[in-house]
C-alpha cells in the first residue's frame, strides 16, 4: 500500500505592478498603491543584468482576476505570476 502524498502548498499568487532597477521608483509606486491596495509588496530579483525591484500584491487564486482588472483601468500594467 502506497502512503498518500503529501499535500502541497498552494502557489502565491500575486499581481506585478512593476518590476524598476531604481529602488526609490519601486517604493514611490508602493506607497501610491497602499492607500488603496492592502498587501503591497516589493521583492528584490538579482539577474545577470543587475537587481531589480518587483512590485507585487499577493492576493488568492480566488481574487486574482478581478484585481488585476482593477490595476489595469488604472492604467498600470500587470502580470499574474504564480509561485
Amino acid at each position: 500500500m502506497r502512503a498518500p502524498a503529501e499535500a502541497r502548498p498552494a502557489a502565491a499568487v500575486w499581481v506585478q505592478i512593476g518590476a524598476f532597477s531604481v529602488q526609490e521608483k519601486a517604493y514611490a509606486v508602493k506607497r501610491r498603491l497602499e492607500r488603496t491596495y492592502a498587501g503591497v509588496a516589493v521583492s528584490t530579483l538579482v539577474t545577470d543584468q543587475g537587481r531589480y525591484y518587483r512590485v507585487r500584491i499577493r492576493t488568492s487564486e480566488a481574487e486574482v482576476r478581478s484585481l488585476a482588472e482593477r490595476l489595469a483601468a488604472e492604467g498600470l500594467p500587470v502580470i499574474i505570476i504564480r509561485e
